[in-house]
């Protein structure tokens, strides 16, 4: 299992940025989607491989398998699994108080049952979470939550969706080509990523071949949006929301492999980077801007749309 502790920085509008790593910034990313994450609620109801080190578009798979047999308490981390693929959104997107310990004891107790029905490194960051998320409740110190080592004990559970739960594997690459672009630019992409998919439980696993944090939100497009994906990309964070629903997310440090876990159900679907190209490097680097604000990964390539049927 890859020991991902990393998302990325996406600075909230209205509060100053404080000084950060890359892999801090990379952390708070995806923990402050606070916009995106608005639908949440809604639509959760239902590895131990070596980074890639080459160019090499990894074979996307998606085929229904045999449904496994399992204990009790692994269905039912299993079933875990497909809510904690949004967990980390949950905890952004709470305002500026950050989670309420009815919030935080919600999400302690789906990690408690992911670890019941796990082994080995996969259980024992779930494990990790729950104690953590207590120790936040008791102390009421939720500087905690920023805390890189909670954050990748977050993702890291999401393995076992194909090492245990058998989900079907869908297998891809965010993947960089620096200079490509003809104002110089670098251009971004996913790689292996189908065109179609079944419906049914699936695993996504993204795999970072680039030189920055790059996330995938797995969104689903509501059926009252008909515009393009096209014209999706070129919505606000707001309208966004309006037009799709944030069904699943993970996101990977460089070099490094992740994966997510989700029920797709029928209809339209689009993976996207919703990270700042940033303007320089170090903790010091500021987000680089367009005419309409922050230019995004998915602006520069780094989006793909999928149909389920």
């Amino acid at each position: 299992m890859t020991d991902l502790k990393s998302a990325p920085h996406r600075p909230r509008a209205g509060r100053s940025t404080p000084r950060r790593s890359s892999l801090s910034r990379a952390l708070l990313a995806l923990t402050t989607a606070t916009v995106l994450s608005a639908g949440l609620a809604a639509c959760n109801s239902s590895d131990d491989e070596p980074a890639a080190t080459d160019s090499a578009t990894p074979t996307a798979t998606a085929e229904t398998t045999a449904e496994p047999t399992l204990t009790a308490t692994q269905q039912a981390a299993c079933d875990g699994l497909l809510e904690a693929a949004t967990a980390l959104l949950d905890l952004g997107g709470s305002g500026e108080d950050g989670p309420s310990n009815e919030e935080l004891t919600q999400i302690a107790e789906l990690y408690r049952g992911i670890a019941s029905g796990l082994v080995g490194e996969e259980q024992a960051a779930a494990t990790a979470v729950a104690e953590t998320l207590d120790e936040v409740i008791q102390t009421g110190n939720k500087l905690l939550l920023e805390d890189e080592s909670l954050l990748g004990s977050m993702l890291a559970p999401a393995a076992a969706g194909r090492t245990v739960c058998d989900y079907a594997p869908v297998d891809f690459m965010a993947h960089e080509t620096p200079a490509a672009s003809a104002d110089g630019s670098t251009e971004m992409a996913y790689m292996g990523l189908p065109d179609t998919l079944p419906a049914g439980r699936t695993s996504f696993q993204l795999t970072n071949d680039g030189e920055d944090f790059h996330e995938a939100l797995v969104m689903k497009v509501k059926d009252s949006y008909t515009g393009t994906m096209d014209d999706l990309l070129q919505l606000d964070d707001e309208a966004m929301a309006q037009a799709a629903d944030i069904v699943a997310a993970t996101v990977t440090a460089p070099g490094a492999t992740a994966a997510t876990n989700v029920d797709l159900t029928t209809g339209r679907y689009v993976v996207l980077c919703h990270i700042p190209v940033m303007d320089g490097a170090g903790p010091d680097a500021q987000p680089k801007m367009g005419a309409n604000g922050p230019i995004w990964h998915y602006s520069v390539g780094m989006a793909h749309e999928v149909t389920v049927s």
